[in-house]
């Protein structure tokens, strides 16, 4: 999967602990480096949610885990 620094991609992400609503959130993530089948980012969105989590906050996903690219 061709993904380059720049790329908006989504991910889905589960809650730990579990969330009080929904068992997991699809959220944007901004590419902003590749290591091989690594990629770093920073998330999008605000999870509406997990308390945990924020947007700006770095993340650290593999390829397999995108589950849709927004290139425009």
């Amino acid at each position: 999967m061709a993904v380059s620094p720049g790329d908006l991609v989504k991910l889905i992400f589960r809650s730990i602990p579990d969330s009080g609503e929904w068992g997991a959130e699809r959220m944007w993530v901004i590419v902003t480096a590749t290591d091989g089948a690594w990629l770093t980012g920073t998330l999008d969105n605000d999870p509406l949610d997990m308390p945990q989590l924020s947007a700006g906050d770095r993340v650290t996903f593999a390829r397999g885990h995108i589950i849709d690219i927004d290139r425009s």
